[in-house]
């Protein structure tokens, strides 16, 4: 499923919404730049798949919303068998 079609549930207008994808050596650095430069006023971004690892502090997640210049809002899917 590409990022368009994952952001079609959240209804918004096409002017009112952008997807990219960014890579770099620091994920949360290059998103919270990227939100500097855009004048983002929100980012939703998905959280980090189930695993042991994922309560880390330092995750990408966390330094986005305790660095971005706007409102962050961080979705999860729900597992298997949820809803």
């Amino acid at each position: 499923m590409g990022l368009r079609d994952w952001a079609r549930a959240i209804d918004l207008a096409d002017d009112r919404l952008t997807c990219t994808i960014l890579e770099g050596p620091d994920p949360g650095a290059v998103l919270v730049e990227h939100a500097r430069a855009m004048r983002a006023d929100h980012i939703l971004m998905g959280a980090r798949g189930h695993s042991a690892t994922r309560r880390n502090p330092g995750s990408v997640s966390s330094h986005v919303v305790a660095e971005a210049p706007c409102s962050v809002t961080v979705m999860r899917q729900p597992r298997a068998g949820q809803s």
